[in-house]
């Protein structure tokens, strides 16, 4: 029974630009009268227990500093090249990387990269997620020059459920990675949200752009609906994320460290990062059912 209900609800089809803007709007108005009638026509799973007032029907917990922090590549401090010489095998350098993490303050990964699974705790109604990712940054900082980078790459792509991509300016600020169709590599405007039953998970991925030569420190997040109320889930805490800009001592797994520009920041055009930050802010805010304005933010240090 919850396959069909899931499948009428995750159906919900965006319109073409087209139309008139009332005719959105009193679709909208259907949209969200659905969700509520099929809410309530949920009579909750066997063993169900009263959710409390302050029920979080969303779980999605992923920790990109634990779980990403050697990723493929570290940029540290010049004077602690040292440590790597062609005794450091290609993918033995972790143990060297986390004792940089831990004692080089200017030790930063650029995380391009993350997967989750964003999972229904609730036991009786369905929750609504938008089909966009929310990135908050609450600083971007010029990377100081005195730095060196290992970078081992190797780089592959994965068959994931919804895909997720998002460009992020090297300025405080929210931001959002709009859903991809994995044909056309464009943004999927072929629904208006995605539809959990309750206990129902879905993995989600993203690929983030940043500018080089900055720190960041940001989160990302989920912007959920859950019995007509309107909330965001912060799927990570603020992390650092980062990539050199100028061209820096590189290790070449010998016992050298040619000046190189690190690999991530070929190509790197800030223009271009802005225009596909307005595409997203664009793509969110047209939103019928979830738009940014319908949730408040807390402040950094929350």
């Amino acid at each position: 029974m919850f396959s069909v209900y899931s499948f009428w609800v995750g159906q919900v089809q965006s319109q073409e630009s087209g139309r008139k803007q009332a005719a959105l709007e009193d679709r909208a108005v259907s949209i969200e009268g659905g969700v509520s009638a099929l809410n309530k026509s949920i009579s909750g799973l066997p063993g169900a227990v009263p959710e409390p007032a302050d029920f979080n029907p969303i779980k999605a917990s992923f920790d990109p500093v634990e779980e990403f922090r050697f990723n493929d590549n570290l940029t540290f401090s010049r004077r602690y090249t040292g440590l790597f010489d062609s005794s450091v095998s290609v993918g033995a350098w972790q143990e060297k990387g986390e004792w940089l993490l831990r004692n080089d303050p200017n030790a930063v990964a650029h995380i391009w990269f993350m997967q989750f699974t964003v999972e229904s705790q609730s036991d009786r109604n369905f929750t609504q997620v938008a089909p966009y990712l929310v990135v908050e940054v609450a600083s971007a900082q010029p990377l100081p020059d005195d730095l060196a980078f290992v970078y081992e790459g190797g780089r592959g792509g994965a068959a994931l459920v919804r895909e997720f991509r998002g460009s992020i300016p090297a300025e405080p600020g929210v931001y959002f990675a709009p859903w991809i169709d994995r044909q056309t590599q464009e943004a999927n405007r072929s629904a208006d949200y995605f539809s959990l039953m309750p206990r129902e998970p879905e993995m989600f991925s993203f690929s983030l752009n940043i500018d080089s030569g900055f720190l960041y420190e940001m989160r990302v997040g989920v912007h959920y609906r859950y019995q007509e109320k309107h909330r965001i889930h912060w799927v990570t805490p603020f992390f650092r994320n980062g990539i050199p800009g100028t061209p820096l001592p590189g290790w070449d797994f010998a016992d050298a460290f040619p000046v190189q520009l690190h690999p991530d920041a070929e190509g790197d055009d800030p223009a271009a990062t802005q225009r596909r930050a307005r595409e997203g802010a664009a793509f969110a805010n047209g939103g019928k059912l979830f738009r940014p304005d319908q949730i408040v933010f807390s402040k950094p240090s929350d």
